[in-house]
């Protein structure tokens, strides 16, 4: 990749991957319970999805692009990441203060 695209790259890659992890998180609501596994599954199947369907898309000598396309989501899907997991950990919070009820 040039770096002069990396910007843009980067910039572009944050709408699909964002979309995407939400929508992973949203399906696998009912099948993983746990907060923080849905967070790591849902962006890891994001990463990998948008893996495959940029490889394909950006052919190198007639071969698939895969090294390409994890550089280009990799970072993104980072930040959504962490934006998922975070949350996540600190609902285990270690307060000695009794939890609100709900």
């Amino acid at each position: 990749m040039n770096a002069s695209l990396a910007v843009p790259v980067f910039l572009f890659a944050l709408v699909p991957t964002g979309l995407l992890s939400f929508l992973f998180v949203w399906l696998l609501r009912g099948i993983v319970k746990p907060r923080l596994a849905r967070a790591l599954v849902a962006n890891s199947l994001s990463l990998l999805t948008l893996m495959v369907a940029v490889g394909f898309a950006l052919p190198t000598n007639g071969e698939p692009n895969f090294k390409e396309a994890l550089m280009c989501f990799f970072m993104p899907q980072g930040i959504w990441t962490l934006f998922a997991a975070l949350p996540a950990v600190g609902l285990r919070s270690t307060s000695k203060l009794p939890a609100p009820k709900r």
